[in-house]
This record gives structure tokens, C-alpha cells and sequence, in this order.
């Protein structure tokens, strides 16, 4: 069983007779006249007052209870008397009417013997009750039941004036007096202890949803029937009900309270008096329910209304007023959290702060602003959502709780970070591990960095937002958050480079690059590789921006060398160029070391860059200014040399030798135990030769191939001096190159030619006796190709034929024969005309062999040596003719023809007998023609033979001579005169 409250005040029936007197609005006579009454100053105004009920203005008459009382009795002589229904009707209720008005101005009056005796309405009661006696269901029935019941409650019996409105609202439930019925209904069940049946009545008031006179009454008597019986959801639902009726009639009402919030202030006192009731009742019935919360279901199930604000409110109000600090801090929460948008819910939020600080509660807070923040932040919460009025609310509390609550994260994490501090640190903290306590550093550094961040994002122009800024960036570069400490430190410093610390910021910013690429694995991840450009950037602002600071410095060579080393030469140039001449803020403070390394770098960039020149110049400087047995000294000069050769290339790539051999030739000369001189020296040198320059070219060769003989290059030289024995027709020097090289390639066409060659440049040079076996040996080595060794043969021969070598040449002669013959398919015309010519050789030799031989007694012996050397040159010409070489082929034939013609002609001229008688001699002439004749027969056929070539179009001079041969042997048929006849042009 709840505690029951009493009621603030009790309703009796004078109360309730003076309110329904005051909604009279007076009444007309019979007569038609106007009967005016006086303002009714009602006794008791406690009720009246929190009903918020105005008097009803009338105009003042100047009609006495005394004339009242003459009207009224005028009215009464006249009942009774008059025959006409109707017009009696009337007069019956004029009458009654008169009679409450008269006993309503005695009341107010304070004059009259009735009041004194309760029974001032009884007369008005009695004529109202004869009028339903007499009229029973007229039209006017139910008006007059309800000016009975107003009778009954004004004469102090609420019983009967009940009984008389059930009556009324049976007769007519829709009557414009049903309102008031129902609730004087309540009103009476109420004062017998019936709750139950009050609030049944009054709810048939709150059924008209309608803000009458009896509706805020209705709302708040039901909820206390409802407490009464302990439903308490029934008796939050019907004061809430009265609330909402309380505030419905305030200006701002009518836009839902858009633009503020309905205040208690705002009512009239008797108002505020009864709504203050209500909240206090309501707020003890959620402190039962389940405190804040509770609310906050029960306005999720009923709707929200504008006043719900003020049950938390009164609730937490309580709390406070008994030192439920907690419960207080629990209902304001409850309330801002629901309803972070409302006017109040910043407030209340404090509210709920302050009632934490009110309690002593500190650890609660902190807790307590940091949920400040999330509700009503920036980044978290709902900050720009909110009205800007409500911003404003929330501005200054943001300001202060974003900068405590950064600072202390802060200053926890580091304290955490800190081995040395821990030992201030609660037990339960310094129980932890090592990685529990890191865990709960990093933890504290973010919850920091996300206060800093919340505080930037709320007041961006605010004057501490740099310092803010910069502890932001702090808080996640101690929290190894690295990408976002990058971002704030740059941000922070080139933002505000003015700035105490903004140097230390982006200095900071470029460790944080170093920390986040050395933890990053693969540096040639996607994600990896940004990182490095952006790395490069934040150097290169830094020195830009903070050029005084001695930082810069080191700045600069790690960009140099980090540039370098990504083969970015020209960035790396630009950064040696800023070390070797800084800013005058700096100058005194770059150490010979630093310098040595940008000149070293400044070298080596000009070198990437091809700018091979200026490397040079740098090489050349760096070289001056150490020492021989300086760990870089070897490699200096290697890359000195280096450039100049490159500028060799450069000349070469465009076409000016001249130059190229100028560079090479100073590596020669500043260089000469470098590697790059080799090249250097055999580049030069086939620059020389390509130029013509051979004298040059060939010393410089020749230079090489003594210094460094076991050099790769050094086998290649001997082709380029063969070139230039060859171009200035050096043919013996040439040709022992090429002797070499057939020695070393005997078995390769390479070597074959090269042989070949060696002997026409021997030959060339005049040395037969190197010439003349270089041709033999190619001649009996390499019957193939066979055009080629064709040719050689006839070198041969020819050489032989020149030291009137006849039986060598001949054998040369018959390798020309033998190998035509057995040429097969390889044979060619050229091979073809020298196998004629050669055989034509072996003719000649046999036709000599012929025409040697004297037919000489005996003449049998030497005639057949004859014929034998005939048959032997025959044979020897026809080999002649089978080539069919036309040149060789007319002259065979001829010859031919000639040795047939000889041999008749030896035998007519040979020597006779000396013992023959003349008649013996006579004979042993006709046996000679007769040997001789067919030798001349064979002749001419032989001449007619190359005669008829001339009809082939043939006619050199072994044609002509056979013809001439013919002309001698028949002269019959081959000495004939020329028939000429004469053109007449005139014909044609």
C-alpha cells in the first residue's frame, strides 16, 4: 500500500453551487422584457480560482431583491389563472426561473431568513419540480432538471442535485449541460469514497476531448481517484491529461511549443497552483515505477508532450531536496538523453553534472562530461542537429569539459607511457603488466586526441585551437597512431607557423613519417609508397618554412641523400646546392662533413643527371680536396673518368668525333690507371679510324695491344688494323693478319676467304714466294666454292705460265678440265670457257707435237709417228669443239682442218727414196697423192665445216681464214668474182 496524499484542498457544496451559479447567463421573462443580475461575488474562490473560471460579465441592474420579489409574486397570482396550456407552462417556469434568480441575489446578498435556515433554494426547487410534475417529457424538461440540480447543489445537497443530472443525462447524454453533469456526478461519487465510479464519471468528461471549464478539473479529480485506488498508471495517464489541458491555452501552444517550453510561470496562480500538484503527485509515482527511466517509457507509450521536461524536472527536484544525488542525476540524464534536441536537455544535462558535484561524486564526474560530449558534441553527438539556440547553451560547457577532458586523458596516458610515474598509478592499475598498462595508454592517448579533435571541430577559430591542436598531435603520436599525428602536426605548424611551437610540430610530424615507414613492411605496398612522396614534402616545407632552425640542417641532408638514393637527382642537386650555400641564419653550423657530403652528392647527381660536364668539374674538386688514401678516393676518380667518357658518348651521339677523341684522350691522360682508360684508349682509337686518321689509329692500337694484351678488347684489334693495312695498302702486314687468322679457322668459310685474301694482298705486296703458296694451299684445300677455286686455278696457271713454269702450268691447266668435268650441276660458263681455253692449250701442244715430226726415210716409221701425233691432236681439238665455246670452238675447227691439210701436204713434201728410178719415183709420187688426197678431203670438209658457221652469224678471223684455206683448195667452188649491183636511188 502507497502512501496516500491528501488532497490539497476540499470541495464542498457551496463550492460547487457558487461554480455552476457562475455559468448562469441570466434569463428572459415571459413579458419579454430583460432581466439583468448583478456580478455574483462568490464566498469561497479556492476552486473557482483553480479552475481559472471568470465571472460572467452581465450589465448591472437596478432591480432589488425587493423588486425581484414583486416580479415573482406577479408571476404567482398569475399561475393558476390562466386557461391556455401553453402560456401556463410558461408561467410555471418564468416562476422558478424568478425564484432561483431571487434566492441566488439573497445568497450573494447575505440578507433573507432562508440562507440562515437552508432552505434559500428550497422555494426554487419546489417550482422546478412542479414544473416536471405538471410537464412531463415537454422540450423543456432536460433544461429544467439541470437548473434543479444546480438548485439542489446550491442549497448544499450534492446527493440530490447528483441524482437529478443522472436524470438529465438519460434523458439527453448529449446535452450542452452533459459536461457539468458528469463532473458533479464525479465531484459527488468522490465525497462518498466511490474513486471508482469518480473516475468513471469524470472520464466521461475527458471523452469530449474537448478544453472546456470542466475539463482540467475532470483531468486532475480522476487522477487523484486513480491514486486513491492505486492505479497508477491510470493516475499518471489523467494528471498528465491535466497537464496538457493546463498549458493548452498559452500562445505558444497552438505551434506545439516550437519555438520554447511551457513553464509553470506562464498560468495564473490557481492554475499554477494544481499543476504543481499534479507534477509532484506524478513525480512521486515514477520514483516508485523505476525513477527517470520510467518517464521515459511512459511518454515512449503515451507520446511526448511539451511538458514532459517539467515531471523530470520535479522528479530530480525530489531527489535533491533528500539527497538522492544520484537518483537526481539518474531523472536529468534520463531526460537529456531522450531528448537531446529540447530546449532544456542541455540544462539538464549540467543538471545532472552538478548533481554528481553536489553529491561528491568526482570519478562520476568526469564520466558525467565526457557523456556531455558524446550527446552533445561535434564529432559525436548531435551538435549539428541542434538549434542554434540550443548551441549556444551547449558552447560554453563544450569549451570547458572538451578542454578537462582532453588534459586529463592526456595526462593519464603519459603518466601510464611514464614507467617511472606509475608508481602513482591505483593499486589496481599498478597490478598490470606491461602490455595491459600500454593497452591502457594508447586507449588514454586516443580518448585524448578525441577531445582535442571534438574541441577543433566545435570552435575552429577559437584562439587556443593552435595549442590545441598541437597537443592533439601529440596525443597520437604518443598513441603510435602516426598517419594521424602526421596530419595535425602539419596541419597545426604551417597553419600557424607564427605559432610558439610550430617548428616543433612539423619537426615532430617528420619523425612520425620515420616511425610510420619503418613499421610498415613492404615499401613497395600501395599503401607504402604515398607515404614516402608525402615524407619528401613535409621535409622540403620544413625547410622552407622553418630555414633558421639549426633542425633544418639535418632536414636537408636526409631529403639529399633519401632523394639520392630514389634517384631523384635534381632534387637531391637542389638540396646539396642548399648545403653548400644555407641561409646566413644557419651557415656557421654546417659541419666540413655535411659539406663533404653535398659535394659528394652535388657530383654524383650531376652524373645521374647527365650532366656530365659539371660532374666532372665536381669530380675534379672533390679530388683536390682528399687525400689519395681516402676510403672514396678510387671510386672519385673511376667516376671522374666516367665522366668524361660519357661526354665521349655524347659526342659520338651527335656526330663529332673530333670532340669524342678530345674527351677520351684526357682519361688518357688525367686517368691513365683507371679501369674506363681501356675503353677509353680503344674507343679513341676507333674514333681515329672511323675519321681516316689511320697513322693515329693504328699507333694507338698497336699501343693497346702492348699494355694490355690479355684484355678482351685486344682480340679485336687485329680486324681493325687489317682495315687500316688494307686502307693504306700496308698488303703484306694485312695479309700475315689474315694468314693468322685462316691458321686459327682453317675448317670455317671465314678462315677459307681470309686465306684467300692473304694471297691476292701477298701477291699485292710483290712476295710471290708467300702469294704462291697461300694459292695452292686454298687451291688443293677447298675445292669448294667451285667458281671460287676455278679462279685460283687459273691463277695458278697463270703464275706458272709467267716463270715459264710449262709443265706446272699445265698441271693446273688440267685441274681447270678435270674440275669442269666433274662439275656437275656447278658447272658455269665461266668454268665452261676455261676448260675450252685450257684444252685449247693441250691442242696447241699436240699441233706442235704434229707438225714437229719430219716425214723422213724411212718413211713408214715416221709416217706412222705422224699419223699417231695426228690422231693425238685430233683427239686433243675435239676436246676443243665438245665445249662448244664459239671462240675456241673456230679456231679448233680450223686448226683441225690445217693439221688434216698438213699432214697431206708433209706427205707430197716428204723425203723420197734416193734409190728410186724415175719411173719408180713417177709411181711412188702417185702412191704419196693417193695417201695425201683423203687428208686434203678431210681438210676441206673440216674448213667447210667452220665455213658454214657463217651462216650462224659466226665470222671471226678462223672463219675467214678457212674460208681462204677453201679458196686455195677449190678454187671452182670458193673463188668466185663478186657480183655489185648498182642502187638507183632515183627508184625509191
Amino acid at each position: 500500500m502507497m502512501n496516500k496524499s491528501p488532497l490539497p484542498f476540499s470541495l464542498s457544496g457551496t463550492a460547487t453551487a457558487i461554480l455552476l451559479c457562475l455559468s448562469v447567463t441570466g434569463c428572459s421573462s415571459m413579458f419579454g422584457e430583460k432581466v439583468v443580475v448583478k456580478n455574483v461575488e462568490p464566498k469561497t474562490t479556492s476552486l473557482i480560482t483553480s479552475l481559472n473560471v471568470k465571472p460572467i460579465k452581465v450589465e448591472k441592474t437596478t432591480l432589488s431583491p425587493g423588486a425581484i420579489d414583486v416580479i415573482r409574486d406577479g408571476y404567482a397570482e398569475l399561475v393558476g389563472q390562466i386557461d391556455n396550456e401553453s402560456l401556463s407552462k410558461q408561467l410555471e417556469l418564468r416562476l422558478a426561473d424568478v425564484e432561483m434568480l431571487l434566492a441566488e441575489e439573497l445568497q450573494v446578498s447575505g440578507s433573507g431568513e432562508e440562507r440562515d435556515e437552508g432552505v434559500l433554494y428550497q422555494r426554487a426547487i419546489n417550482a422546478y419540480k412542479t414544473v416536471l410534475t405538471n410537464y412531463p417529457g415537454d422540450v423543456s424538461e432536460a433544461e429544467v432538471l439541470y437548473q434543479l440540480s444546480r438548485a439542489y447543489d446550491l442549497q448544499g445537497k450534492s446527493r440530490e442535485s447528483a441524482i437529478i443530472l443522472a436524470e438529465l443525462l438519460k434523458l439527453q447524454p448529449d446535452s450542452i449541460h452533459a459536461s457539468e453533469a458528469w463532473f458533479r456526478q464525479g465531484e459527488a461519487y468522490f465525497s462518498e469514497g466511490d474513486y471508482a465510479s469518480a473516475a468513471n464519471a469524470y472520464s466521461k468528461v475527458l471523452d469530449a476531448q474537448e478544453y472546456d471549464t470542466f475539463y482540467i478539473m475532470s483531468a486532475y479529480m480522476q487522477g487523484w481517484s486513480y491514486y486513491k485506488l492505486e492505479e497508477q498508471e491510470a493516475a499518471l495517464v489523467s494528471f498528465d491529461a491535466m497537464l496538457a489541458a493546463s498549458f493548452a491555452h498559452l500562445p505558444d501552444a497552438s505551434s506545439d511549443f516550437v519555438y520554447g517550453q511551457p513553464e509553470v510561470s506562464d498560468l495564473s496562480k490557481g492554475q499554477q497552483k494544481l499543476v504543481q500538484d499534479s507534477l509532484r503527485v506524478m513525480a512521486l509515482l515514477f520514483s516508485y515505477r523505476g525513477n527517470g527511466e520510467a518517464i521515459v517509457d511512459f511518454y515512449n507509450f503515451y507520446g511526448d508532450k511539451p511538458h514532459s521536461y517539467l515531471v523530470y524536472n520535479e522528479l530530480a527536484q525530489q531527489h535533491i531536496d533528500n539527497d538522492r544525488f544520484l537518483d537526481a542525476a539518474e531523472a536529468y540524464l534520463a531526460f537529456a538523453s531522450a531528448h537531446t534536441g529540447h530546449g532544456e536537455a542541455v540544462p539538464f544535462y549540467v543538471k545532472h553534472i552538478d548533481a554528481f558535484i553536489l553529491g561528491d561524486f568526482p570519478s562520476e564526474v568526469m564520466n558525467a562530461k565526457a557523456g556531455f560530449v558524446k550527446t552533445f558534441g561535434y564529432e559525436t553527438g548531435n551538435y549539428t542537429r541542434l538549434s542554434v539556440i540550443n548551441r549556444e547553451k551547449a558552447n560554453p560547457y563544450l569549451y570547458q569539459y572538451l578542454q578537462e577532458l582532453a588534459q586529463s586523458n592526456h595526462s593519464f596516458a603519459q603518466q601510464l607511457a611514464n614507467p617511472e610515474k606509475r608508481n602513482t598509478l591505483p593499486d589496481a592499475l599498478q597490478r598490470l603488466d606491461d602490455d595491459a598498462i600500454n593497452e591502457q595508454a594508447s586507449l588514454a592517448f586516443s580518448d585524448a586526441a578525441a577531445y582535442y579533435l571534438e574541441f577543433i571541430s566545435t570552435f575552429p577559430d577559437d584562439e587556443k585551437r593552435p595549442q590545441i591542436q598541437f597537443n592533439l598531435a601529440e596525443s597520437y603520436f604518443q598513441a603510435q597512431q602516426y598517419a594521424l599525428a602526421i596530419a595535425q602536426y602539419e596541419d597545426y605548424a604551417y597553419r600557424y607557423v607564427n605559432h610558439e611551437s610550430a617548428n616543433d610540430g612539423a619537426y615532430t610530424a617528420l619523425l612520425a613519417y620515420d616511425a610510420l615507414l619503418a613499421n610498415s613492411g613492404d615499401k613497395n605496398d600501395e599503401y607504402v609508397l604515398p607515404w614516402f612522396e608525402k615524407q619528401r614534402k613535409s621535409r622540403d616545407d620544413f625547410i622552407i618554412t622553418f630555414t633558421s632552425d639549426p633542425r633544418a640542417i639535418s632536414v636537408t641532408q636526409t631529403l639529399m641523400q633519401s632523394q639520392f638514393d630514389n634517384a631523384q637527382f635534381a632534387d637531391a642537386l637542389y638540396y646539396s646546392q642548399w648545403l653548400l650555400t644555407p641561409p646566413d641564419t644557419v651557415t656557421q653550423q654546417i659541419s666540413a662533413s655535411q659539406r663533404y657530403s653535398a659535394n659528394l652528392v652535388k657530383a654524383h647527381s650531376y652524373f645521374g643527371l647527365e650532366q656530365y660536364a659539371e660532374a666532372e668539374q665536381s669530380y675534379a674538386f672533390l679530388l683536390q680536396s682528399i687525400a689519395s688514401d681516402n676510403s672514396d678516393y678510387d671510386a672519385l676518380v673511376r667516376n671522374y673518368a666516367v665522366s668524361m667518357y660519357k661526354q665521349a658518348e655524347f659526342a659520338v651521339a651527335s656526330n663529332d668525333l673530333e670532340q669524342a677523341i678530345d674527351h677520351l684522350q684526357r682519361i688518357i691522360d688525367n686517368t691513365p690507371n683507371v679501369d674506363v682508360r681501356i675503353n677509353a684508349q680503344y674507343d679513341a682509337a676507333t674514333y681515329l679510324l672511323t675519321l681516316s686518321r689511320f697513322d693515329e689509329a693504328q699507333r694507338m692500337f698497336q699501343d693497346f695491344e702492348t699494355r694490355f694484351p690479355d684484355n678482351a678488347l685486344t682480340s679485336t684489334i687485329e680486324s681493325k688494323l687489317l682495315y687500316i693495312f688494307e686502307q693504306t695498302e700496308q698488303w703484306e702486314p694485312a695479309a700475315d693478319i689474315l694468314y693468322r687468322q685462316w691458321t686459327l679457322e682453317k675448317d670455317t668459310d671465314e678462315g677459307r676467304e681470309a686465306l684467300l685474301l692473304a694471297a691476292e694482298y701477298y701477291d699485292l705486296a710483290g712476295n710471290r714466294n708467300l702469294s704462291l703458296p697461300a694459292y695452292r694451299t686454298y687451291a688443293h684445300a677447298y675445292p669448294e666454292p667451285f667458281d671460287t677455286v676455278t679462279e685460283v686455278r687459273l691463277l695458278m696457271s697463270d703464275f706458272y705460265k709467267q716463270s715459264g713454269e710449262d709443265e706446272k702450268q699445265r698441271f693446273w691447266l688440267n685441274k681447270l678440265i678435270a674440275g669442269h668435268d666433274n662439275a656437275g650441276s656447278n658447272q658455269t660458263s665461266r668454268s665452261l670457257t676455261l676448260a675450252a681455253m685450257s684444252a685449247m692449250v693441250f691442242a696447241n701442244d699436240a699441233k706442235r707435237a704434229f707438225v714437229a715430226i719430219k716425214l723422213e726415210q724411212p718413211l713408214r716409221d715416221t709416217l706412222s709417228k705422224k699419223r699417231d701425233a695426228l690422231a693425238q691432236a685430233v683427239l686433243a681439238h675435239n676436246k676443243v669443239l665438245t665445249y662448244g665455246v664459239r671462240e675456241y670452238v673456230t679456231v679448233a675447227n680450223h686448226q683441225l682442218g690445217e693439221l688434216y691439210l698438213t699432214l697431206a701436204s708433209d706427205l707430197m713434201a716428204s723425203e723420197r727414196p734416193t734409190e728410186l728410178s724415175a719411173l719408180e719415183r713417177e709411181q711412188y709420187d702417185l702412191l704419196l697423192e693417193e695417201q695425201a688426197y683423203p687428208f686434203e678431203e678431210e681438210a676441206i670438209k673440216v674448213f667447210e665445216t667452220n665455213a658454214k658457221r657463217s651462216w650462224e652469224g659466226v665470222y671471226d678471223e678462223w672463219v675467214r681464214a678457212s674460208f681462204e684455206k677453201l679458196s686455195a683448195l677449190s678454187p671452182s667452188a670458193y673463188r668466185k668474182p663478186e657480183n655489185v649491183e648498182a642502187l638507183d636511188v632515183n627508184r625509191y
